[in-house]
């Protein structure tokens, strides 16, 4: 019996040395997770309010897929011809032609209607030989622009990714004096697809009211929370990451979830230094750090003294949330720190 025991004793021990060093790892993250969850009590993430009027926004205004209206429905006869003529591929001469032979016996006011109708109707079946189809016939007949039918063809510029030809129609909606809240809030989008950091935070700070509006709380809504990343991703290409947090910080839109955004955005390019900087002004100008926000200081923190600092603030403040628990123990088990661990 001693003799089985000690060669079933040897037949383990030699499993275990001949483990992967990555299946210890895993035990190990394991191990020390269940001790951190043991000693912690989690502090679940705070739900997003419930904004009264926040669908009326115009910044998720200009995301929504747009409403046929009702006067849309003098457009049909000429959606069918122009669909048919884009679906068998026809140029933008073509469609032209086509567009001014339908509108001939409309009056101006008429013909402005009907293109609107045309592009609600239409949708995403709308491409680029149809809008250069539509400005050359507006520019043949001088119609004039409406803020509808300026918003409506800046959307179908900014769906299928033309943003310098966005940007160059909203001088034409600017000079017209037809420029909405969406369509301004469509502008933005465009200027920040084509990458021009110092136009968007220019806009930016005149659209700032409209996205306090929309981006209040933990959890904004698509739509701004979409234009936010994408402008926090346009700053981290150009290094700006600081700079836009003390643009956003100027215009009060440096909430909870935008520090957080920046924070996170700083450790996916590893930079240090940058991500010190944010965590200085961060907290010399009193923004609120959440769990989540320490979270992504000890998985960017350049040493393992810096992450049991952060791990510590966030015990302090009582913010110990789920993924700063999994941050300390990815870090503590990369770095082999034993103190973090515990």
């Amino acid at each position: 019996m001693q003799q089985q025991w000690n060669e079933a004793t040897q037949q383990i021990w030699g499993f275990i040395m001949g483990a992967q060093t990555e299946i210890f790892i895993f035990l190990m993250a394991i191990f020390v997770h269940a001790v951190l969850f043991g000693r912690y009590k989690i502090r679940p993430q705070q739900k997003a309010p419930n904004g009264v009027g926040q669908e009326k926004c115009p910044v998720v205004k200009a995301d929504e897929v747009p409403t046929p209206s009702p006067a849309a429905e003098v457009a049909i006869p000429l959606v069918r011809v122009v669909r048919h003529m884009v679906q068998k591929g026809a140029d933008s001469e073509e469609l032209a032609t086509e567009l001014a032979c339908q509108l001939r016996t409309s009056s101006d006011d008429e013909a402005a209607a009907m293109l609107v109708g045309m592009f609600e109707i239409m949708g995403k079946v709308v491409n680029s030989k149809l809008l250069v189809a539509v400005r050359s016939v507006m520019n043949d007949r001088n119609l004039k622009l409406t803020p509808r039918l300026g918003e409506l063809v800046l959307r179908n510029y900014a769906g299928i990714q033309l943003y310098q030809e966005a940007r160059d129609f909203v001088t034409c909606v600017e000079r017209e004096g037809v420029l909405t809240p969406i369509s301004a809030v469509l502008a933005l989008r465009a200027t920040i697809g084509t990458g021009d950091l110092d136009a968007a935070l220019a806009q930016v700070k005149k659209l700032a009211a409209l996205l306090r509006a929309s981006i209040n709380g933990d959890a904004p809504a698509a739509a701004p929370k979409s234009i936010m990343q994408q402008l926090i991703a346009v700053a981290a290409q150009k290094s700006a990451l600081p700079r836009l947090l003390q643009e956003l910080y100027s215009c009060r839109l440096c909430t909870s979830w935008s520090l957080e955004t920046v924070l996170a955005e700083c450790v996916k390019v590893h930079d240090g230094p940058t991500l010190n900087a944010l965590e200085a002004f961060a907290t010399a100008h009193g923004l609120e750090f959440t769990g989540l926000a320490y979270a992504h200081l000890i998985r960017g923190a350049e040493s393992a003294a810096d992450a049991q600092r952060h791990f510590e603030a966030a015990c302090k403040d009582g913010v110990v949330v789920e993924e700063l628990l999994l941050a300390a123990v990815d870090t503590a088990i990369f770095r082999g720190d034993a103190v973090l661990a515990q």
